[in-house]
């Protein structure tokens, strides 16, 4: 038997899925919406759980048609809706 513990967004999303991943809550930040949105592209083990996409909108650093990694989940500022399908 196996004690293994999900991370806060792990297995919620598929391949091919859209997903919208905010860098900041933005209740933190006066209400501006930071993000990455685009196609999770694979699921990354290593060297940690993440959803890697093609960045298709980027409101923050300049990212877009870049793939980058989503973590599953982050040891600091975490928030419940910091993964969304769109």
């Amino acid at each position: 038997m196996s004690n293994t513990t999900l991370l806060k967004f792990e297995g919620l999303f598929d391949v091919g899925q859209k997903i919208r991943a905010y860098d900041y809550n933005p209740d933190d930040v006066s209400g501006r919406e930071i993000y990455a949105e685009g196609e999770i592209v694979s699921i990354e083990e290593f060297p940690i759980k993440s959803y890697r996409i093609l960045c298709e909108v980027c409101t923050g650093p300049n990212r877009e048609s870049k793939y980058i990694y989503i973590p599953m989940e982050i040891s600091s500022s975490e928030f419940d809706s910091r993964i969304v399908s769109i």
